[in-house]
């Protein structure tokens, strides 16, 4: 970390490179419109330890994201700087209760962003200066899950049978009869995870891919019951 005084005016010169030694690495991933968490490990080993600077990098930019400034005075009036270009007004930085600093959060220290937005999906890096120990970097691979589009139900003729309501009526079909159904879905980062639910069963079926992006997946049910109401869910893969 440098300081150069200029006129009584104190400037902070970031330095972009960092070793390997003082750096934590981490992930964290969030739905996309709901709230993210980024987290920063703060902690120190020192006595009479206390942060003095905390800054964001997105990427392999050298030009902080986001600040927290506790120089020249306590952490509780420390103040927060924000590119209001870049994350608008979407994100504060909470401190912990590490080593007596106080916060009210009780997920630790870590950058808020909320509502997420696909943009957001970057590496991260939070650099730490302290009063007394060398600077730390945590690096936070973040991963913003798109939920995919509601799932298209088909009959065997591929005729559209589904709607925009929750529950899609189909048939009539004779009991006993064979059924195929045909589920598509579209859209998801990753690529979700599609499955058949049958008198509160998971039926699994084959997933075939038609296009980029897009998902189908068969169900036959050989003999059909009175008690066969099928559902396709789709969910937010791994």
């Amino acid at each position: 970390m440098k300081w150069i005084t200029l006129s009584g005016i104190v400037l902070f010169l970031a330095q972009t490179s960092f070793t390997a030694d003082d750096t934590v690495y981490t992930s964290a991933l969030a739905m996309l419109n709901e709230r993210g968490r980024l987290p920063c490990d703060v902690s120190s080993g020192l006595p009479g330890d206390r942060i003095v600077l905390i800054l964001w990098y997105r990427g392999a930019a050298g030009t902080p994201i986001y600040s927290f400034d506790a120089r020249g005075t306590s952490i509780e009036k420390g103040t927060h700087w924000v590119d209001t270009g870049l994350l608008q007004k979407r994100a504060y930085f909470q401190l912990s209760q590490t080593n007596g600093w106080i916060s009210n959060s009780k997920f630790g220290a870590h950058l808020e962003i909320q509502p997420v937005k696909d943009k957001d999906q970057a590496v991260y890096r939070c650099r730490v200066d302290y009063l007394l120990s060398p600077t730390k970097n945590t690096i936070i691979n973040f991963t913003v899950i798109i939920p995919p589009n509601r799932p298209q139900i088909y009959n065997e003729s591929e005729q559209l049978v589904g709607s925009k309501k929750s529950v899609s009526i189909i048939g009539p079909y004779n009991e006993g009869s064979k059924l195929i159904l045909v589920c598509k879905v579209t859209g998801g980062r990753p690529p979700p995870v599609i499955f058949w639910v049958v008198k509160d069963e998971v039926w699994r079926t084959e997933v075939e891919e038609e296009a980029v992006g897009s998902l189908r997946t068969t169900l036959e049910i050989p003999s059909l019951t009175r008690n066969y109401p099928p559902r396709c869910l789709p969910v937010s893969g791994d």
